[in-house]
């Protein structure tokens, strides 16, 4: 992948079982029978090969499955900021999964010139989150956290009114 310059985009949430979530009927049949008593080391396994990717230099974005549908955890449309949290279980920096939802995801559709980074000459839409994510990359999970969104130069969301 690293020769290649690959992005690996490894869409942790479909794949990190929660203990309520095992063998149920809305998870795949792979998943149910591996789950059962083994949760702990799926998850292990899911983690360990990011892991690796990631210590041999490969590039990793972020992206789910995630599509709206109560699958997998729950995880709602706009829930995606959970995959920054499990990329830092997988030993990415904060710092390194931000930039895996932004200038990698950017670079793994093409747009790197168009969108991914702040910077002139690029559309951009812009977070102000209450906290520092540096510290604490869970707080991109907590919309209370997110006091402002601007989307293309407007404010869509204004929390601070």
């Amino acid at each position: 992948m690293v020769k290649k310059n690959a992005i690996l985009i490894p869409t942790l949430a479909a794949t990190i079982l929660k203990e309520k979530d095992r063998a149920t009927e809305t998870n795949p049949k792979w998943q149910a029978a591996y789950a059962p008593g083994n949760l702990e080391k799926m998850n292990e396994d899911t983690y360990n090969a990011v892991r690796i990717a990631h210590a041999s230099g490969v590039k990793i974005a972020t992206g789910s499955d995630i599509t709206g549908a109560p699958l997998f955890g729950g995880y709602l449309m706009g829930d995606n900021a959970v995959e920054m949290e499990y990329l830092t279980r997988c030993g990415l920096s904060p710092m390194e999964a931000l930039m895996a939802a932004t200038k990698i995801c950017a670079e793994a559709l093409g747009l790197e010139d168009q969108i991914g980074t702040v910077e002139s000459g690029k559309l951009a839409d812009i977070l102000v989150i209450n906290g520092n994510p540096l510290e604490d990359i869970k707080l991109l999970q907590n919309r209370d956290k997110i006091r402002m969104v601007i989307k293309n130069g407007e404010i869509v969301i204004d929390r601070n009114k």
